[in-house]
């Protein structure tokens, strides 16, 4: 099994978490690009499966007040269409090759973590690469995921559980942009106010 942790420098600066912990690995490989990406390699070869693991540095924290959870819905959108798939063609070719890719929106930094055949690697990669760097933000896609938001709101209303921890964090962390929810599911207000996301 490799596992590959990729950093890049796009619109936003990429970084590898745990870097000093995963080079006192054993057979793990650490490179600098030439523009200064990371990319950190550990290979176990007793399965013939690859994990890439790509690391933004950005979340939630950098959200606006009024646009809390904007990083979320981009994260979601990532894998809602590119410039050359549209979100039906990345689920069936992803299927095809027998691969993942999952997006993980935190307080500080994005994660995007692929998961692949080895011998499916190269194809892989052209779709992986294509979702991190081409994504469309197609407007139908955008409207859709809005709607989906609202009906998980109306149940996650009847979660106490959820409720209180989301209000427990924001009365905690009051002032602080932690206090700010990496979630825009949990902003309906704020979304329904919002004039860029009624267009």
């Amino acid at each position: 099994m490799k596992r590959i942790i990729v950093t890049f420098c796009c619109f936003i600066q990429f970084i590898a978490v745990a870097a000093t912990a995963a080079a006192a690995t054993k057979g793990v490989v650490m490179k600098t690009l030439p523009t200064g990406q990371k990319i950190i390699i550990s290979e176990d070869k007793s399965l013939p499966v690859t994990h890439i693991y790509a690391v933004l540095k950005s979340g939630s924290i950098w959200d606006p007040p009024e646009m809390e959870g904007i990083t979320d819905l981009m994260g979601d959108m990532l894998m809602r269409g590119t410039q050359t798939r549209t979100r039906e063609q990345l689920r069936d070719e992803l299927d095809l090759l027998g691969a993942e890719i999952d997006i993980d929106v935190g307080h500080e930094s994005i994660t995007i973590v692929g998961q692949t055949l080895t011998r499916n690697l190269d194809p892989f990669l052209s779709i992986f690469s294509d979702v991190v760097l081409h994504p469309k933000f197609d407007s139908k896609e955008v409207e859709k995921l809005k709607r989906e938001a609202i009906s998980d709101l109306k149940q996650m209303r009847e979660n106490d559980q959820a409720l209180v921890g989301r209000f427990f964090a924001r009365e905690l962390f009051k002032g602080h942009p932690y206090g700010m929810s990496p979630s825009f599911l949990l902003q309906l207000g704020i979304w329904i106010r919002n004039p860029y996301l009624k267009k």
